[in-house]
């Protein structure tokens, strides 16, 4: 039996390292650089809209693996308001019968300072990570959860990675459960403790 062909709708170190281990090393793991087609720093809806561009770009890129993972970061408004901003990874995962699971990663707060200076030079070309480098708030803009909370952005990654597996899992047991018959495909979670 051939090993599951996941398609990560990255090229990123940081989300295909998250996946690897997500996944385990029975899985044939293959990237794909796709566009997101929204904003460099996506805010709200939007991160939802880039991770289902990805998804759908690799999709067509890579028509036959059995599962698809698609992760867009992005800020969120927190309890609405306008000064407080969570950054949190959507991750996408869809079976190639078309099964699909979201889940979002815990969130990290950004300072509102980087955030509105970010709006001010232009969310297509510019990320609330490249801002707090430049003011020194973060030492590296592609892990600025690691200075901000002591926990890395593939940690983050990592964990929401786990839960929209288990939460295939779950829908496909449901799917069953209710007599709608089983997917097919073996859910891809790795066994142990990967």
């Amino acid at each position: 039996m051939r090993p599951l062909k996941i398609v990560i709708a990255s090229t990123s170190a940081v989300k295909v390292d998250a996946c690897r281990r997500a996944f385990g090393s029975e899985v044939d793991i293959v990237t794909v650089k796709v566009p997101s087609g929204v904003n460099e720093q996506p805010m709200d809806l939007e991160t939802l809209q880039g991770a289902n561009n990805r998804l759908a770009a690799a999709r067509a890129a890579i028509p036959d693996a059995d599962f698809y993972v698609a992760i867009e970061s992005g800020l969120f408004r927190l309890f609405d308001e306008e000064t407080t901003f969570v950054d949190r990874a959507i991750v996408v995962l869809q079976h190639q019968t078309g099964l699909q699971c979201q889940t979002t990663s815990d969130g990290v707060i950004f300072p509102d300072t980087a955030v509105e200076e970010a709006r001010r030079r232009g969310l297509d070309k510019w990320t609330v990570g490249r801002i707090m480098q430049e003011q020194g708030i973060v030492a590296s803009h592609e892990d600025p959860h690691l200075t901000l909370a002591g926990r890395s952005r593939a940690e983050y990654i990592y964990a929401a990675v786990r839960r929209a597996c288990d939460e295939y899992v779950k829908a496909r047991v449901e799917k069953v459960v209710i007599g709608a018959g089983q997917a097919s495909g073996a859910p891809p979670t790795a066994s142990g403790d990967a």
